[in-house]
């Protein structure tokens, strides 16, 4: 089987030597290095899963979630029961390949002005109405509210 991310391809295989093929020192650094790959989207784990039926009951794979496909994969990297080789693409004439242009940066630096800045500005001045009367005296006021607590009386009327 053969996966590719970005410019470079894995190629999972059953042979026990193969050149350079990658070599894990733990179940868990093949778990890792599994998660790590990035392509790992639904169409990836599928592909794994197929390859997992060559091992096991193709209708038990079915059923594993996509964490224990992974995990099961990780035990056969460990086991070097299958090898991955990593390859470097790399681009060739051309001939075959067409160039896609480069996606535009929106709002590139280059094309940006400088605003002047202002420092005139100066916020409106809101005013507030007054919460209270103008004559009003709140030191009276307290005095009225004190006396009034201490000897139990209400504080307004009724």
């Amino acid at each position: 089987m053969i996966l590719r991310a970005g410019f470079q391809t894995f190629e999972f295989q059953q042979a026990p030597e193969l050149p350079r093929p990658l070599v894990f020192a733990s179940h868990d650094e093949a778990l890792k290095w599994l998660r790590q790959l990035g392509f790992l989207d639904a169409g990836t784990i599928s592909e794994l899963r197929r390859y997992l039926g060559r091992f096991a009951d193709a209708s038990e794979c079915s059923r594993l979630t996509d964490n224990e496909v992974l995990e099961r994969v990780a035990i056969l990297l460990y086991s070097r029961k299958i090898v991955v080789v990593a390859r470097l693409e790399v681009g060739g004439s051309g001939a075959g390949s067409e160039k896609t242009p480069p996606i535009p940066i929106p709002f590139p630096l280059a094309e940006r002005t400088a605003r002047a800045s202002s420092s005139s500005y100066k916020p409106p001045v809101v005013e507030d109405s007054p919460t209270f009367d103008p004559r009003l005296i709140a030191v009276s006021q307290a005095a009225a509210l004190v006396a009034a607590a201490q000897e139990g009386m209400p504080f307004c009327p009724e």
